[in-house]
């Protein structure tokens, strides 16, 4: 492999890290993060709109074990903040 190959392929890879970067939340107990369910029942919403807000990126979700997880500090965030009304509740 010639050393112009190897910058391009090294280019690539931190390219393609920078744009997976995840914003890194720490959960230190279960007390620490609600299901999506919950998080439902917290701010009053659908749970058609968690799931889409997680999907759309408005929440940010840890997913252990194929379990989905929402940080107590993303819905204190979000009840500090005018949620718009949804067509789900």
């Amino acid at each position: 492999m010639t050393s112009d190959m190897r910058y391009v392929i090294d280019w690539l890879i931190s390219a393609r890290r920078e744009r997976m970067a995840k914003v890194t939340i720490t959960v230190e107990a279960a007390t620490d993060a609600y299901g999506p369910e919950e998080t439902a029942k917290l701010l009053g919403k659908g749970i058609a709109t968690i799931w889409r807000w997680i999907r759309d990126g408005k929440i940010i979700a840890v997913r252990v074990g194929g379990r989905t997880f929402i940080p107590k500090q993303e819905i204190e965030r979000l009840k500090k903040q005018d949620l718009p009304e949804s067509e789900d509740g």
